[in-house]
């Protein structure tokens, strides 16, 4: 008995290691990688624990928000394009934004984003806005609610 009890507190002990040195390196590539190459797996985890959905993204002249866009892009970009965003990038709302269950206006609403959270891309855009009146870029976005971190 006292033998399978040693073998077990033994197991455990180097599964706690293992478990604990490959969350340490993981932390560790968070830290040191270049954004570019860690964004998409920050946007891949994210989509697993997040509440996954389309937002639309609209900016206008000066990045200002506009009355039906309130997302701000959370990295250097001269004017915050739509064009300019890709997986992994991080946005934060300025004002209350519909999450959707699919792309298009059409599709229902099933969470109204509050002012302060942020979401992270989790697909390269692929529905740009056509003809917009008080905007210079704009679209629609599949997201999952992330934290916003503690630097951005």
């Amino acid at each position: 008995m006292e033998s399978i009890l040693s073998k077990l507190v033994g197991f455990l002990d180097i599964t706690a290691k293992i478990v604990g040195g490959i969350a340490a390196l993981i932390a560790i590539a968070a830290l040191l990688l270049p954004k570019f190459i860690w964004n998409p797996f920050e946007a891949k985890i994210s989509s697993l624990y997040g509440i996954n959905g389309w937002v639309y993204y609209e900016i206008g002249i000066d990045r200002k928000l506009t009355e039906d866009g309130g997302l701000y892009l959370l990295k250097n970009s001269e004017k915050a394009l739509y064009e300019d965003i890709v997986v992994g990038d991080k946005l934060r709302v300025g004002h209350d934004v519909n999450l959707r269950q699919g792309p298009t206006k059409e599709f229902p609403v099933f969470l109204a984003l509050e002012r302060g959270v942020c979401v992270i891309v989790t697909n390269p855009p692929s529905h740009a806005q056509k003809g917009l009146k008080d905007a210079i870029s704009g679209g629609r976005l599949k997201v999952t609610t992330t934290s916003c971190g503690i630097f951005r």
